[in-house]
């Protein structure tokens, strides 16, 4: 009860007081980022020195900003909560403008008083199990401390999971071009809806508050990656393809490069069940793999998704619809409705010539079955 009376504080302190917050000036200095304690090589049993967190944890520790969860223990690997974030910038905050970085009062509602009232709350967007996206920690961050104190030292354009719709995705940017995110891999992948672990938040707030660690990179092309056989996606304009879901794209702006497909600009959507050609100079989009003699018709929601963004959009729904009427006429054959593969073989071959703006031309099967298609005038 006593948690559940805490969480509706906390929420109505929320819709009450972020209106303030866009009004507040951060000023301070990262030199008031002093070592206040010592740290022992192994006094965390879950934290060595050459563990990725390693040196931000022991940084952090020294300035007081983050302790251990018990029993010698640090737990980097756990995920860290709304009210521990809100704690945690509170002190980063108060130790910035010259303070001791003390915060008073009960630690699961005392971060977000001291920044609400400081007009430096954000809404962190807290998850039911109280952890919070990266892009919301990333919000908060940026709003106790100036841009001033992150100038670029690399030159990030865009980044595979990050686009204008993301939450502070400027801010998420600004960290990178500073060389205080790197991202997951090495194309820089953000992963801006994920929770963020205790590891993690400690190795970036090392770099927050000792520049000398900030690292220089470049990430590599852009690379999409998504799963889930309904995922949905937006066009590129950069590159029509660039979110294509089901499969890991690694995309430049002249168009394809398959990676681990071990074929120059070929993409495997479902795992290598069907395989597509881009081909940027003549604007077309080649479709294999459609083995319906197997029993193993390609995905709909991949493959018709991927037409309706690439295509436009009278083309693409007139493709789509006749695509679809093809596929009922194929799963009745297999789940018994009918046993005539001319059915099949009269539909292929009734296929128009065009749909639109666009020409296809089918790959059929020696046993009459649609094995590919080829769409010109894709895009």
């Amino acid at each position: 009860m006593k948690k559940r009376i805490i969480s509706m504080c906390l929420t109505l302190a929320l819709m009450v007081g972020l209106s303030v917050s866009a009004s507040a000036t951060v000023t301070g200095s990262m030199e008031n980022f002093t070592d206040k304690q010592t740290y022992t090589e192994g006094q965390f049993t879950d934290v060595y020195v050459s563990d990725w967190f390693g040196a931000g944890t022991a940084k952090m520790y020294r300035l007081g900003l983050m302790n251990g969860t018990g029993g010698a223990t640090f737990s980097p690997m756990k995920n860290i909560t709304a009210p521990e974030i809100y704690l945690l910038m509170a002190r980063i905050a108060d130790l910035y403008s010259g303070g001791t970085g003390e915060v008073s009062g009960d630690w699961q509602t005392a971060g977000y008083t001291y920044l609400q009232e400081k007009g430096l709350a954000v809404d962190l967007q807290a998850a039911q199990d109280g952890t919070v996206a990266r892009a919301y920690v990333v919000g908060q961050l940026m709003r106790i401390l100036p841009a001033s104190e992150f100038e670029a030292i690399n030159t990030v354009e865009k980044l595979p999971d990050v686009n204008g719709e993301t939450p502070y995705s400027a801010e998420i940017l600004t960290l990178y071009r500073a060389g205080v995110l790197t991202g997951g891999d090495d194309y820089g992948t953000f992963s801006p809806n994920s929770p963020i672990t205790r590891g993690e938040l400690a190795t970036v707030l090392g770099r927050v508050v000792e520049s000398q660690g900030r690292k220089i990179f470049t990430p590599t092309a852009t690379k999409s990656e998504f799963v889930g056989v309904n995922t949905s996606w937006r066009s590129s304009e950069e590159n029509p393809l660039e979110n294509l879901p089901n499969t890991k794209v690694i995309c430049d702006e002249y168009g394809v490069d398959a990676g681990n497909s071990g074929f120059t600009d070929y993409i495997y959507i479902m795992g290598g069940a069907v395989s597509m050609k881009l081909d940027t100079d003549s604007h077309y989009i080649e479709i294999k793999g459609f083995d319906y003699s197997a029993n193993s018709p390609f995905n709909y929601n991949a493959t018709c998704a991927l037409i309706k963004d690439v295509c436009d959009t009278e083309s693409a729904n007139a493709l789509v619809g006749w695509l679809d009427e093809l596929d009922q006429i194929v799963t009745d054959y297999w789940i018994g409705v009918h046993n005539e593969t001319n059915k099949i073989t009269e539909k292929l071959k009734s296929c128009p010539k065009s749909f639109g703006n666009i020409t296809v031309e089918l790959d059929i099967s020696d046993v009459g079955f649609l094995e590919g298609l080829k769409i010109s005038n894709a895009f």
